[in-house]
């Protein structure tokens, strides 16, 4: 017997960002490296936690790291941010036909995290996104 699963990861925490993120912003956002260095958005998986189970369900929590990087000014940074955490905020608890997570937050920014560039006017700030993601297991 072969075994069913959703792929909550990518299916439901990366792709479902993404969606949000294209709708709100114009610069590109992927899901396998930075498109663009004038400006773009970069979303990977950061973390998986198990949190509760039943007998036909578990409860775990997810982190995603978005990443932002641009050659524009600390006002460029700082106002795509925020805009970000609002964006965030106001998902807080998504549906999307029969996926959905729940507590969606911003948990925090780092306007500094370590990147390498040799364009030194290239900055970058990195976003962790967490949320709880209740799977029914049938």
């Amino acid at each position: 017997m072969t075994t069913t699963y959703v792929n909550n990861v990518y299916d439901v925490l990366l792709v479902t960002l993404q969606k949000l993120l294209r709708t709100e912003f114009e610069e590109k956002v992927s899901l396998e490296g930075f498109e663009d260095e004038n400006g773009s958005f970069y979303i990977r998986p950061s973390s998986d936690e198990y949190e509760s189970h039943a007998a036909t369900s578990h409860v775990r929590r997810y982190q995603a790291r978005i990443d932002f990087i641009s050659k524009g000014t600390n006002l460029h940074q700082t106002k795509r941010a925020e805009r970000l955490k609002r964006l965030i905020f106001n998902n807080a608890n998504y549906t999307s036909g029969t996926l959905q997570w729940i507590d969606g937050r911003s948990a925090s920014v780092d306007y500094e995290p370590e990147f390498e560039s040799e364009d030194e006017t290239i900055k970058m700030f990195e976003l962790i996104f967490e949320c709880v993601i209740h799977e029914a297991i049938s």
